[in-house]
């Protein structure tokens, strides 16, 4: 097995609560989230080689739901926050 270094900035609380855990027991977590991650992007691109979607109409879409998202989060921002 091939040993690989990650340096994460984290915030304080939650480096506390991480201290606990072992490097056995970090690099079984990571191992398994980055397989997971990069197992959905594998098949996210085995289906967008099927799609007939083309990159402009892809385009459209995402820069609609961008503005959805960032539209509900500021009024969930101003609800919060003033």
């Amino acid at each position: 097995m091939e040993e690989v270094v990650l340096r994460l900035q984290v915030p304080e609380d939650l480096a506390r609560d991480l201290k606990g855990i072992s490097k056995e027991d970090w690099s079984i977590f990571v191992g398994r989230v980055l397989r997971e991650k990069i197992e959905r992007i594998a098949a996210l691109e085995r289906s967008l080689e099927k799609s007939k979607l083309s990159q402009k109409k892809a385009d459209e879409i995402a820069d609609k739901i961008n503005c959805g998202l960032a539209e509900k989060y500021d009024k969930l921002y101003k609800k919060t926050y003033g």
